[in-house]
């Protein structure tokens, strides 16, 4: 979840290895409990073949009628992209 791994999801609310921008969003049992049930596609309908091509198949029709709904929309005059958050790490950038 984000830039920090855990080696187990329980692991973000554990009181030993709380993570508080995980832990503060969401009790454990709320998230597991979405986590069991929102799915996006038939797991059975999908071969090893083609999830080896589409990382994100899972959610792919999701991600189509997101992608044909933001198609349609209209740019208007007073309009503002954010910057996007990226991890930063200082011990790989060095400035020439």
């Amino acid at each position: 979840m984000g830039i920090m791994k855990a080696r187990a999801v329980r692991a973000y609310w554990a009181t030993s290895s709380r993570y508080p921008p995980v832990a503060d969003c969401m009790v454990s049992n709320r998230f597991e409990l979405l986590c069991r049930h929102i799915h996006f596609v038939n797991n059975d309908a999908h071969t090893e073949a083609n999830n080896d091509h589409d990382r994100v198949w899972k959610i792919r029709p999701w991600l189509d009628d997101l992608n044909s709904t933001l198609k349609k929309l209209v740019p208007t005059k007073n309009q503002c992209v954010d910057e996007i958050m990226v991890s930063f790490n200082p011990l790989r950038f060095k400035p020439a």
